[in-house]
């Protein structure tokens, strides 16, 4: 990967120029509470809710702005600022809009294994009574599901467990708009066994001194895993099987572990 200039040489940021753009359920969270903890980082606040500016199109008539107005008034003497919408990956129009505003970019996409992001996104909708349906069922009924999404649905796309997780497909729309120096893949298991390597690619990538002066925050208060069966691991493998193999190809690297998938799944 090409290092960008040195951390001393750097200028100071007055505006965002570096996202966090998926994928949702992968560790986007826990990867923000690390960055934010650099000096030299300025990371958007709230996290939660996250700002999804540019998914809405009444939102971004706002203007570029309202957004540095809300979501940027107190940026210090930081060289890298940025925000966490894991929205931004997979919503439509979203590349074009943020290339309209802010040309020069950069977006971090941890990506993890597609099974168990599936699986972890049914959960998440259980628990947040947006889901009904057995997880055999909800996997099954996807498709006409999410062919009926509409107004805000098309946003919070509840349904789209396997969908958000055919990442090339999203890759490319951003590859519309930036190059692909502009853009960093992070592998999101990597990211949880062994963190500082993985951070240190960030903040080459970010033109950031590194440093292992962080602590690695977990979202929960407790790693909490669900029992699933066998033949929906080994469906969901399948499907997505073809497409881990492109993804591999496009990054040029195996990812290990993706293919076989264990039945017990951290939600």
């Amino acid at each position: 990967m090409e290092r960008d200039p040195s951390p001393e040489s750097a200028p100071l940021a007055r505006e965002p120029n570096f996202i966090i753009a998926g994928a949702a359920r992968s560790g986007t969270t826990a990867f923000y509470y690390c960055l934010d903890q650099h000096p030299d980082i300025f990371m958007s606040k709230p996290s939660v809710p996250e700002s999804k500016f540019f998914v809405y199109p009444e939102e971004f008539k706002r203007g570029k702005e309202y957004l540095l107005a809300v979501r940027y008034q107190n940026i210090g003497n930081q060289k890298a600022v940025g925000e966490k919408t894991t929205h931004y990956m997979n919503c439509e129009g979203v590349p074009g809009r943020i290339f309209s505003c802010f040309p020069d970019m950069k977006f971090i996409f941890l990506l993890r294994d597609p099974v168990e992001r599936a699986i972890s996104n049914y959960w998440w909708s259980v628990k947040n009574g947006l889901e009904t349906l057995p997880l055999p069922d909800a996997m099954d009924g996807e498709g006409e599901r999410v062919a009926r999404y509409e107004g805000k649905w098309k946003v919070i796309q509840p349904f789209s467990y396997k969908l958000r997780g055919f990442y090339l497909r999203y890759i490319r729309e951003y590859l519309k708009f930036y190059p692909r120096r502009n853009l960093l893949f992070l592998i999101t298991e990597e990211f949880e066994t062994n963190p500082q390597p993985v951070l240190n690619q960030a903040f080459d990538f970010l033109g950031v001194a590194r440093t292992t002066k962080l602590e690695f925050i977990r979202t929960n208060e407790a790693p909490r895993f669900k029992e699933t069966d066998p033949a929906i691991i080994r469906h969901l493998s399948g499907v997505f099987h073809d497409s881990n193999q492109e993804l591999e190809d496009f990054l040029g690297r195996k990812i290990d572990g993706w293919l076989k998938s264990p039945a017990k799944v951290s939600v």
